[in-house]
């Protein structure tokens, strides 16, 4: 890839260069990608603010915010001033980073030129929002409701926040309204089909595994930690989407002897597809698992600490990395067998809560937002996913820590003092303030605005005010309530 990069530079094409650092991006080199981008604009001679625009429009979608605001600013310099698309990228990226005046700023002109744009009302509402000013923020979004809106993700995206807006000022109805609104503006386009498969291969494909594990295989697997070279400290940071793991992320992550890795797919991309690809469907998983070679354990675990250091853009050092990311859940056999000196922390929450949560979260149209379409399947894929620690959990007694955010909300440090225990690290006052920590980097999760705020327990059982949508759902969730201790 660096030797492609060379030749596209020295050959002076800087178009074949961005898409060589758009393949740097995919395999998580993001600092020698940021590199390229820079050396191709600076080749370019002509349409710089579509290249610019086009560069920071690909680092906001690989989550890399803070590198993506000199080329979109770059653009927005460069294009013409009724053009809305760098400010509105901007904007986005600013709401995301927390910097809400850039955003109003931004939003303002983007409105000169375009009153009735859907985005720049929706993150002038964010914003507003954000600030605490409520009815400015409902005020921005009055218009939703009158106007016909084309089915589109930034409609759908507006609805979330008028939603939002609403659970916020208590006028739960009307919350519920705009989330079950917003579902029903995701576009139907020819990805749609493709997203529906994708959905139903989530939903099942983990059975595959799960279904055919024994304590056997675990033990197994897990004693086979002593066969193998130490190779780094790490913790997978795991548990249902919305259970509190950014919470913990940056409580841990500000420890001076730990380094996250937020939100990548590098166990599933790099490890746990490979390990299955090609194999024929009837096999049961566990037994391909269990017939990995010491050689190929090598070469796999060789692989995820390359793409982790990667990401991460720097060594190690013997710090404890920390491997956050929710669907590591569904993974857990497959870190086990191919990481099985890992330490686990398992975070928990009420399912009811989780079910809210994920519910009126404004999952960008793909595979994982068809999973939510309806409070129905969305509860189908709440227990579905617990489930599966609910099979697992009993077999991990000492590899695993078990975290509710119930817990850690209400007694933060000592929470937090216990997980730092389990992953072999000593209490540090910096790990005790997860929002300074949140303002000091980019949160790559969704919940980015949230986790800027002080801990409080405010959304601890706030499905009740729900309960009236949540009670036919109930029938979903009772048997992983009861089992998790939430009945």
């Amino acid at each position: 890839m660096r030797k492609l990069a060379s030749q596209a530079k020295a050959t002076r094409q800087p178009r074949v260069l961005v898409e060589v650092a758009k393949q740097q991006l995919g395999i998580y080199d993001w600092q020698l990608a940021v590199r390229s981008f820079r050396v191709a604009l600076s080749l370019t001679k002509e349409h710089i603010g579509e290249v610019a625009l086009d560069i920071g429009f690909t680092l906001s979608r690989h989550s890399r915010y803070q590198e993506s605001v000199e080329f979109l600013e770059l653009a927005n310099a460069q294009l013409a001033k009724d053009d809305i698309r760098a400010p509105l990228l901007l904007a986005d990226v600013f709401e995301r980073l927390g910097q809400l005046e850039k955003v109003q700023e931004l939003v303002e002109r983007i409105l000169k030129y375009h009153p009735n744009s859907i985005p720049a009302h929706r993150l002038a509402a964010s914003a507003a929002r954000q600030n605490g000013q409520l009815d400015q923020a409902l005020q921005m979004l009055a218009s939703m409701d009158k106007k016909s809106v084309p089915l589109h993700w930034e409609a759908a995206r507006a609805w979330y926040e008028k939603g939002h807006i609403h659970d916020k000022i208590g006028e739960y109805a009307d919350a519920m309204r705009a989330w079950q609104t917003a579902k029903q503006y995701y576009p139907t386009d020819g990805n749609y089909a493709l997203y529906q498969k994708q959905a139903q291969f989530i939903i099942h494909h983990p059975d595959r595994v799960f279904d055919s594990l024994t304590n056997n295989h675990l033990s197994h697997w897990l004693q086979g930690a002593k066969s193998l070279p130490h190779q780094q400290r790490l913790t997978i940071l795991a548990g249902h989407p919305r259970s509190g793991t950014t919470l913990l992320e940056q409580a841990l992550d500000a420890h001076p002897d730990a380094i996250s890795a937020e939100e990548t797919s590098i166990f599933s991309a790099t490890v746990h597809g490979p390990l299955f690809e090609g194999k024929p469907g009837g096999m049961p998983q566990s037994h391909i698992l269990d017939e990995l070679t010491k050689p190929q354990l090598m070469k796999y675990r060789r692989v995820y600490r390359t793409f982790i250091e990667l990401a991460l853009g720097e060594k190690t050092n013997g710090r404890m990395v920390i491997d956050k990311n929710p669907d590591l859940l569904q993974l857990l056999p497959s870190v086990i067998r191919v990481l099985p000196e890992a330490r686990i922390l398992m975070a928990l929450r009420d399912p009811r809560d989780i079910l809210i949560s994920i519910f009126s979260q404004p999952l960008p149209p793909n595979h994982n937002a068809i999973c939510h379409l309806s409070l129905q399947s969305s509860a189908q894929f709440v227990a579905k996913r617990l489930g599966l620690w609910i099979k697992l959990r009993e077999n991990l007694p000492e590899a695993a820590c078990i975290l509710k955010y119930e817990d850690v909300v209400r007694n933060f440090q000592p929470e937090v003092k216990r997980a730092l225990g389990h992953i072999g690290l000593d209490w540090h006052e910096q790990c005790g303030n997860p929002a300074q920590r949140a303002a000091e980097k980019v949160v790559q999760s969704p919940t980015y605005a949230a986790i800027r705020e002080p801990v409080h327990s405010k959304s601890v059982g706030r499905w009740q005010n729900y309960a009236q949508w949540l009670d036919p759902q109930m029938s979903e969730l009772e048997d992983t309530l009861e089992a998790l201790g939430y009945s």
